[in-house]
Protein backbone atom coordinates (compact mmCIF):
# COMPACT_ATOMS: atom_id res chain seq x y z
CA UNK A 1 0.00 0.00 0.00
CA UNK A 2 1.62 3.58 -0.77
CA UNK A 3 0.81 6.92 1.30
CA UNK A 4 0.67 9.65 -1.34
CA UNK A 5 0.30 13.29 1.27
CA UNK A 6 -2.21 15.27 -0.17
CA UNK A 7 -2.94 19.63 0.44
CA UNK A 8 -5.72 18.50 2.83
CA UNK A 9 -6.07 14.86 3.17
CA UNK A 10 -3.20 11.45 2.80
CA UNK A 11 -4.58 9.70 0.25
CA UNK A 12 -4.27 5.79 0.01
CA UNK A 13 -3.84 3.82 -2.94
CA UNK A 14 -4.00 -0.21 -3.32
CA UNK A 15 -1.08 -1.60 -5.21
CA UNK A 16 -2.90 -4.73 -6.39
CA UNK A 17 -6.90 -5.77 -6.23
CA UNK A 18 -7.77 -9.40 -5.43
CA UNK A 19 -11.67 -9.59 -6.04
CA UNK A 20 -11.87 -6.04 -5.06
CA UNK A 21 -10.61 -6.16 -1.76
CA UNK A 22 -8.41 -3.19 -2.87
CA UNK A 23 -11.45 -0.77 -3.48
CA UNK A 24 -12.85 -1.65 -0.33
CA UNK A 25 -9.60 -1.77 1.42
CA UNK A 26 -9.30 1.80 0.03
CA UNK A 27 -13.08 3.37 0.85
CA UNK A 28 -12.27 1.63 4.65
CA UNK A 29 -8.64 3.57 4.72
CA UNK A 30 -9.96 7.08 3.31
CA UNK A 31 -13.36 6.95 5.91
CA UNK A 32 -10.50 6.35 9.07
CA UNK A 33 -8.08 9.18 7.88
CA UNK A 34 -10.95 11.65 6.97
CA UNK A 35 -12.03 10.99 10.99
CA UNK A 36 -8.94 11.61 12.03
CA UNK A 37 -8.53 14.93 10.49
CA UNK A 38 -11.77 16.09 11.03
CA UNK A 39 -12.71 15.57 7.81
CA UNK A 40 -16.41 15.49 6.41
CA UNK A 41 -17.37 15.14 10.18
CA UNK A 42 -21.52 16.48 10.18
CA UNK A 43 -21.31 19.53 10.92
CA UNK A 44 -24.29 19.90 13.07
CA UNK A 45 -26.81 18.95 10.23
CA UNK A 46 -30.51 18.39 11.22
CA UNK A 47 -33.64 16.70 9.92
CA UNK A 48 -36.39 18.65 8.50
CA UNK A 49 -39.12 16.56 10.89
CA UNK A 50 -36.78 18.76 13.79
CA UNK A 51 -37.74 22.17 12.22
CA UNK A 52 -40.59 24.47 14.37
CA UNK A 53 -42.82 25.85 12.08
CA UNK A 54 -41.62 29.11 9.78
CA UNK A 55 -37.95 28.58 11.44
CA UNK A 56 -34.91 28.98 9.54
CA UNK A 57 -32.05 27.21 11.27
CA UNK A 58 -28.24 28.15 11.41
CA UNK A 59 -27.30 24.74 10.48
CA UNK A 60 -28.21 22.70 7.30
CA UNK A 61 -31.15 20.94 6.90
CA UNK A 62 -30.90 16.74 5.66
CA UNK A 63 -33.86 16.60 2.78
CA UNK A 64 -35.01 13.19 0.94
CA UNK A 65 -37.32 12.94 -2.79
CA UNK A 66 -40.79 13.28 -0.36
CA UNK A 67 -39.55 16.48 0.93
CA UNK A 68 -37.98 18.68 -1.40
CA UNK A 69 -41.18 19.96 -3.00
CA UNK A 70 -42.63 21.02 -0.27
CA UNK A 71 -39.77 22.69 1.41
CA UNK A 72 -38.69 24.68 -1.54
CA UNK A 73 -42.80 25.57 -1.48
CA UNK A 74 -42.46 26.42 2.01
CA UNK A 75 -39.41 28.66 2.13
CA UNK A 76 -38.65 31.38 -0.50
CA UNK A 77 -34.70 31.29 -0.18
CA UNK A 78 -33.37 27.54 -0.28
CA UNK A 79 -29.84 26.54 -1.11
CA UNK A 80 -29.52 22.60 -1.92
CA UNK A 81 -26.20 21.05 -1.72
CA UNK A 82 -26.33 17.53 -3.31
CA UNK A 83 -23.85 15.29 -2.29
CA UNK A 84 -23.14 11.81 -1.49
CA UNK A 85 -20.70 10.04 1.33
CA UNK A 86 -18.20 8.86 -0.81
CA UNK A 87 -17.33 11.77 -2.26
CA UNK A 88 -14.20 13.88 -0.86
CA UNK A 89 -15.05 17.32 -2.68
CA UNK A 90 -18.78 17.08 -1.07
CA UNK A 91 -17.05 16.47 2.50
CA UNK A 92 -15.06 19.13 2.11
CA UNK A 93 -18.11 21.87 1.25
CA UNK A 94 -20.19 20.71 4.62
CA UNK A 95 -18.29 23.02 6.39
CA UNK A 96 -18.40 25.62 4.50
CA UNK A 97 -22.01 25.15 3.91
CA UNK A 98 -22.52 25.08 7.72
CA UNK A 99 -20.61 28.31 7.93
CA UNK A 100 -23.20 29.81 5.56
CA UNK A 101 -26.24 28.25 6.85
CA UNK A 102 -25.13 30.04 10.26
CA UNK A 103 -24.26 33.14 8.48
CA UNK A 104 -27.72 33.46 6.82
CA UNK A 105 -29.78 31.87 9.60
CA UNK A 106 -33.43 33.02 9.62
CA UNK A 107 -32.82 34.67 5.90
CA UNK A 108 -32.11 31.66 3.69
CA UNK A 109 -32.27 28.05 4.09
CA UNK A 110 -29.79 25.93 3.50
CA UNK A 111 -30.20 21.89 2.89
CA UNK A 112 -28.14 19.04 2.12
CA UNK A 113 -29.58 15.88 0.17
CA UNK A 114 -27.79 12.52 -0.41
CA UNK A 115 -27.95 11.31 -4.19
CA UNK A 116 -27.26 8.02 -2.62
CA UNK A 117 -30.66 7.42 -1.04
CA UNK A 118 -32.65 10.05 -3.55
CA UNK A 119 -31.68 9.91 -6.67
CA UNK A 120 -35.29 11.08 -8.10
CA UNK A 121 -34.37 14.36 -7.24
CA UNK A 122 -31.16 14.42 -8.30
CA UNK A 123 -31.94 12.97 -11.43
CA UNK A 124 -34.99 15.57 -12.19
CA UNK A 125 -32.86 18.56 -11.55
CA UNK A 126 -30.05 16.46 -14.09
CA UNK A 127 -27.43 16.52 -11.20
CA UNK A 128 -24.37 14.79 -13.02
CA UNK A 129 -21.55 15.52 -10.76
CA UNK A 130 -21.18 16.35 -7.36
CA UNK A 131 -21.01 18.15 -5.12
CA UNK A 132 -23.64 20.38 -7.07
CA UNK A 133 -25.41 23.50 -5.12
CA UNK A 134 -28.45 24.52 -6.59
CA UNK A 135 -30.47 28.06 -5.60
CA UNK A 136 -34.01 28.07 -5.29
CA UNK A 137 -35.86 31.37 -5.09
CA UNK A 138 -39.68 31.12 -4.96
CA UNK A 139 -39.50 27.45 -5.94
CA UNK A 140 -37.73 28.42 -8.98
CA UNK A 141 -33.89 27.19 -9.66
CA UNK A 142 -32.06 30.75 -10.50
CA UNK A 143 -28.48 29.36 -10.43
CA UNK A 144 -26.43 26.04 -10.27
CA UNK A 145 -23.00 25.58 -9.49
CA UNK A 146 -21.03 21.82 -9.75
CA UNK A 147 -18.20 21.20 -7.82
CA UNK A 148 -16.28 22.34 -4.66
CA UNK A 149 -15.84 26.08 -4.12
CA UNK A 150 -14.20 28.44 -1.14
CA UNK A 151 -17.15 30.13 1.50
CA UNK A 152 -16.33 33.49 -0.31
CA UNK A 153 -16.78 32.52 -3.95
CA UNK A 154 -20.58 30.64 -3.14
CA UNK A 155 -21.53 33.25 -0.52
CA UNK A 156 -21.27 35.86 -3.52
CA UNK A 157 -23.53 33.39 -5.68
CA UNK A 158 -25.76 33.42 -2.33
CA UNK A 159 -25.46 37.67 -2.56
CA UNK A 160 -25.63 37.80 -6.38
CA UNK A 161 -29.35 35.10 -6.34
CA UNK A 162 -30.88 36.15 -3.45
CA UNK A 163 -30.30 40.29 -3.55
CA UNK A 164 -28.36 40.24 0.14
Amino acid sequence: MVVSKWPTTYLYHAEYSICGCAINTHNYLIQKVMQMFGIGKNQGHMALSELKEGEIPSVPVDLNDEDFDKVLKKYPLVVVDFWASWCMPCRMMSPVMASLAEEYSGKVLFTKISTEHNKKVAMRHHVSGIPTVMFFKNGKLVDKMVGAAPKDYLKALVDKNFGM
